[in-house]
């Protein structure tokens, strides 16, 4: 049995999110406060059957103003009135978790024979179980609610200066635990809006829920004190949970507490003959009396688990010369924390170790393990050793596998740990905005690309499993061509379009051939994405200068693949206007004529790629022998090509020099920013296509911003 899917409602931003959880590892990606955190918040909360940890703000914005009209509608009715005697009318404001079983073995039915609908029911169906956060007593509330407002109303008072509640809103505030619980529904399996209520929580015996919060509280070397820290006290819980011999001893136990008899016993005696003379003295004072009062003995008691949490010291490195817990760094004891977790959670759920449940039932069939965050403090290579091994731990030695199922669920920041799981285990969250309404929408990312694009899968799988890749996290997204662009693109936003350092932009080397293979994954993020292509001119399917009215086509794959562009010629292509060259979220740009001065006449230059795009939108720069006077390699042949009195020849020169230094053009990025970028002078413009496409992301951030 496993937990196939979940379906988090009305909390906080989660409207509705639909997620697909998979048989091992799950994992929660997405920008800050894009919905992360509510999700796991909403299963630790329902799963952990805590209704006290709701609080009102868990209900979503959008759904105060109604809760809020209830309130009202309460108060013009009359208070003795039998109204909403039902919880239905609350359920689509209230904040819900539907779960669904499936996958469900005959020797499991046992543990679910309260969830089976009817005699109808097969193993292969699966079970939906609905969790609602909702009012207990709808008429109470409704009364409490009247008689309050009722005599707060009547009170002489400035309504804006009024600090007690005035609303239903505010009366919740205040008291909504009081009034709300967790209520389960079975779902019928025709009809998802017919309900039947359960008597109690289902999941007791259904599966075994661990969490590891985000916050470990570990303290840094500089809050150096006498305390144990969390760390010691895990391993003292760890220690007294499955190894304390005192629990069903063995023989090998028998003999430690036979020690530590000997050590009491000993230290005992040394303490009462240490305090012989002071108790000598206190007889004398009357006490103890010959007729009544006990004489003073002194008992050591020595506790395992106690001394573990308050007079341990977990230290490291060798034994000559061991570093204290505190000056190790956070990272290493983080990891150390986590691994005797997940150890500690495991032997809770199988019931095995010397603490074992006094009902001795058999464990739960499913094992739901949360983990917020595990990447704290820990350096890249860690993140990968560890969510590789954290499945395997949870996992390792089951006594029976095939009757139990484990399922791990992260959120995390990391691109190291989405490098190892792979995005076909990744839900996206994805902030979305519906007029004035702001909500999130959890994208399962295995169902990005349909079945026909098997081949645009499995390139972009490879491609992010290969590069360190940060675009699920990322406020934007730049696709580019080579490594030129990679470099330099950092230098004309840092130098042309500051606004856009303010933002979380990542930046892709694709080659033009492949970048529509992220089409699909793209649009799924629904984040701004910005394009730069090479126009790469054609004639009878040779590279060839741009020029018009010469039969010439591009060969650009992302102006068929991403614009479908049925006609490629280049004069046909060049006169698209950019509102026709975005797509959803995208905008494909691409070289464009540029005007320049030569010879104290106007011209118009085609650029090619990215690189004579550059000298052409620099020409001044690049004809100026003292600023090129020290430069080398692909700088100093496009100055010497700009030296000619004839632009065709010039072009010619500089069409020659990036087919015969292809392997240069990485050199020429470098040499920009080693010549001129330290120097903060000179600085070179961007070409008016790059120009156009960071205009266009910065408008796009700049309404995203705004809420626009």
């Amino acid at each position: 049995m496993k937990i196939s899917k979940i379906r988090i409602k009305n909390f906080r931003k989660l409207r509705d999110c639909h997620i697909n959880l998979s048989d091992k590892e799950t994992l929660f990606v997405g920008a800050n406060n894009s919905g992360k955190t509510s999700a796991m918040h909403a299963l630790m909360f329902f799963l952990g059957n805590e209704p006290s940890k709701f609080k009102f703000t868990d209900f979503p914005i959008n759904n105060w103003e109604e809760i809020n009209s209830i309130g009202e509608s309460w108060i013009k009715e009359n208070i003795d009135a039998d109204i909403f005697n039902s919880g239905k009318e609350w359920q689509e404001y209230c904040p819900c978790l539907q779960i669904c079983l499936s996958n469900i073995k005959a020797q499991e039915l046992p543990k679910i024979k309260h969830l089976i609908p009817d005699l109808s029911w097969e193993l292969e169906h699966p079970l939906h179980i609905c969790l609602f956060y909702e009012p207990k007593d709808i008429n109470k509330l409704r009364i409490d609610f009247i008689k309050y407002i009722s005599q707060i109303r009547a009170l002489d008072y400035q309504e804006t200066e009024l600090p007690l509640p005035n609303s239903l809103k505010e009366f919740l505030e205040k008291n909504i635990n009081l009034y709300f619980s967790i209520k389960a529904y079975l779902v019928d399996s025709n009809d998802s809006s017919i309900l039947s209520p359960l008597s109690s929580y289902p999941f007791k015996e259904v599966f075994k829920l661990s969490i590891i919060p985000a916050q470990r509280k570990f303290a840094d070397s500089t809050e150096i004190d006498s305390r144990s820290s969390n760390l010691s006290e895990e391993l003292s819980n760890f220690y007294n949970r499955h190894l304390n011999p005192k629990i069903l001893p063995t023989q090998e136990d028998l003999n430690t507490l036979l020690n530590i008899k000997h050590l009491q016993d000993s230290l005992s005696l040394q303490l009462n003959d240490s305090f012989s003379e002071y108790i000598n003295e206190l007889k004398k004072l009357g006490y103890p009396s010959e007729n009544y009062d006990p004489n003073i003995i002194l008992e050591s008691f020595i506790d395992n688990s106690e001394i573990l949490k308050q007079n341990t010291k977990i230290k490291f490195g060798d034994k000559l010369f061991p570093l204290p817990e505190e000056l190790n760094g956070l990272g290493y004891r983080n990891l150390i924390y986590i691994f005797f977790k997940l150890l500690s959670f495991k032997a809770e759920w199988q019931k095995v170790g010397k603490s074992i449940d006094a009902d001795n039932e058999t464990p739960a069939p499913i094992h739901l393990v949360l983990i917020e965050e595990p990447e704290a403090h820990l350096h890249s290579q860690v993140q990968q050793v560890f969510v590789k091994k954290a499945y395997e731990i949870l996992t390792k030695d089951l006594e029976d596998e095939c009757s139990f199922t484990t399922q791990m669920v992260i959120s995390t920041h990391s691109s190291y740990i989405i490098h190892e799981v792979g995005f076909e285990n990744l839900h996206y969250f994805k902030r979305c905005k519906e007029k004035d309404n702001f909500h999130t929408e959890a994208i399962d990312l295995s169902n990005v690309f349909e079945k026909d694009n098997e081949k645009n899968k499995k390139f972009v799988s490879r491609y992010l499993r290969t590069i360190h890749c940060d675009l699920f996290f990322a406020n934007a997204i730049i696709l580019v061509e080579g490594s030129t662009e990679r470099m330099l693109l950092p230098y004309f936003i840092r130098h042309h379009f500051q606004q856009l350092e303010s933002s979380y932009i990542s930046l892709l080397e694709v080659n033009g051939a492949h970048a529509h293979r992220f089409k699909p994954l793209i649009e799924a993020l629904g984040v701004p994405c910005l394009v730069l292509t090479d126009l790469d001119s054609t004639y009878q399917q040779k590279k060839v200068i741009p020029l018009l009215n010469q039969g010439q086509e591009s060969s650009c794959d992302n102006l068929t693949k991403w614009l479908n562009l049925a006609n490629r010629k280049l004069d046909i292509v060049l006169d698209i206007p950019d509102n026709e060259k975005v797509v959803k979220n995208t905008f494909i740009s691409y070289q464009k004529k540029i005007q320049i001065q030569w010879n104290n006449q106007e011209e118009i230059v085609i650029p090619y790629t990215f690189e004579d795009s550059i000298v052409f939108s620099n020409l001044q720069i690049f004809k100026d022998a003292e600023i090129m006077k020290n430069t080398t390699g692909m700088l100093k042949k496009m100055h010497k090509a700009t030296q000619e009195s004839n632009l065709e020849e010039c072009r010619q020169k500089v069409f020659k020099a990036l087919k015969a230094l292809k392997g240069e053009k990485a050199k020429m990025a470098l040499d920009i920013l080693y010549e001129f970028e330290p120097q903060g002078k000179e600085l070179f413009s961007p070409p008016n296509y790059i120009k156009d496409g960071l205009e266009w992301l910065s408008q796009k951030l700049s309404l995203i911003s705004k809420g626009d």
